[in-house]
């Protein structure tokens, strides 16, 4: 296979009949430019594929060059058409490429780009999610005086005139509609670009500055835009998504509500599958964990050590105590003595069993606790890149904190139990050496 690695202005210097794949790796600067390197492709007549691959989570930029203001805003016109061309998933692209240069398409499907073998994407009512977003933009504008409202001069400070003149970009519109509506807090920013471009195609809003720009950055609402607000009809907004708006329905969602995902914790199976997930997904996979043998721990700097090592002189203690049980019962004519010890030994091997399950539960409990300490920790995570407190967050964070208090609760009970069976083991030896 032989392949050609070029830049545009070498590119468009090919003139080869058999060249059957173009691939774009990057935003053309222009439909135009697009349209010479796709015509590389196919000069002989036969079928020739042509691939885009572009960031769709990124807006294309210009390539540096020196421009007039005049040039530079053509220049930019010619980006955002090509970039509504590249972001279109309903229309037919050669119909948009024929007709984009003044001639008639003719047939209304070409059948053979991704569009019209795949087909359009499933179309969507964005009534809701329009009509919030339209309610935003108009509300601002009402407020600041833009759509034929007036306010008094000698009544606003500096401050507030120079607030009101200020035009909101559409990033701040989102995060407003994030914070008044529960149901749009995890919808992507991306996802609103995509429908504030249909909405300016269908000429609800329009760019509010003087500059062109490759997605609208700062809208203002059209008098259609008002009439579609006002109206009372219940005719839906149906529209196909376009390719921005699919990638981010495409992405991970976030949990809608602080209280939804604290309150899933509680159920073992919810708690073990977010678990396996965050394992799975997000971490790397951990070492096995390499556990010291009990017959070896000697560390008395902590209590595990200590308790092990407790355990381990018992043990000792122990075994010589049945090697001379064993040793007077053999050579005992009697065994009026040796009951009694028969019955403290045994209570003593039941207490040692009883210190042993309790020391693996201990253990099994502390890990548990170093698990709900994690947690907490994560949503304490995500409350910090959300900046937001509401009461969804605070039932979230009492929920976390109970859980890991009722862990804690649990494990200082078999700390206590593990203590009284010391006591009672020590209680018999005193009273043995007694």
């Amino acid at each position: 296979m032989q392949v050609v690695v070029a830049t545009m202005a070498f590119g468009m210097g090919i003139d080869k009949l058999n060249v059957r794949r173009i691939i774009h790796y990057g935003w053309p600067q222009s439909l135009e430019a697009y349209y010479q390197e796709a015509g590389r492709a196919g000069r002989d007549g036969k079928l020739a594929d042509c691939i885009l691959y572009v960031n769709l989570s990124r807006m294309p930029t210009l390539l540096p060059s020196k421009r007039s203001e005049d040039q530079a805003k053509r220049a930019y016109k010619m980006l955002s058409d090509f970039f509504r061309y590249g972001m279109n998933t309903s229309c037919c692209r050669a119909k948009i490429l024929v007709e984009y240069f003044g001639e008639d398409f003719g047939d209304k499907k070409c059948l053979l780009c991704d569009i019209c073998v795949d087909g359009p994407p499933k179309m969507l009512d964005l009534k809701e999610e329009a009509n919030i977003l339209m309610q935003m933009i108009a509300a601002r504008y009402a407020e600041s005086g833009f759509m034929d409202y007036s306010y008094d001069d000698s009544l606003c400070s500096d401050t507030e005139r120079q607030k009101f003149l200020v035009k909101p970009n559409l990033r701040a519109f989102v995060n407003k509609i994030r914070e008044q509506s529960q149901k749009f807090i995890t919808t992507d920013l991306l996802w609103w670009k995509g429908l504030a471009r249909i909405m300016e195609a269908k000429g609800y809003i329009r760019e509010g500055d003087d500059k062109i720009h490759v997605q609208i950055k700062f809208p203002e609402p059209t008098k259609r835009g008002l009439e579609f607000l006002q109206s009372e009809s219940d005719e839906g907004f149906h529209v196909y998504p376009e390719a921005d708006m699919l990638y981010s329905m495409r992405k991970p969602r976030a949990y809608s509500s602080f209280s939804d995902w604290g309150k899933g914790w509680a159920n073992p199976e919810i708690r073990r599958q977010r678990l396996d997930k965050i394992r799975s997904s997000n971490r790397k996979p951990r070492k096995p964990r390499i556990r010291k043998s009990r017959k070896h721990f000697s560390d008395t700097s902590t209590s595990r050590g200590r308790i092990s090592a407790k355990i381990s002189q018992k043990k000792s203690f122990l075994m010589d105590y049945v090697r001379i049980i064993f040793a007077v019962i053999g050579f005992s004519t009697s065994f009026i003595f040796v009951l009694p010890s028969l019955k403290k030994w045994q209570r003593q091997q039941v207490s040692i069993e009883k210190l042993r399950i309790i020391s693996q539960a201990l253990e099994h409990a502390e890990e548990r606790v170093v698990r709900f300490q994690e947690r907490h920790d994560r949503i304490l995570g995500q409350i910090c890149s959300y900046y937001m407190v509401n009461q969804d967050l605070e039932d979230a964070l009492a929920g976390a904190r109970a859980a890991m208090n009722e862990a804690l609760e649990f494990a200082v009970g078999l700390r206590k139990m593990q203590l009284q069976i010391l006591r009672s083991l020590t209680e018999v030896d005193a009273f043995h050496v007694g």
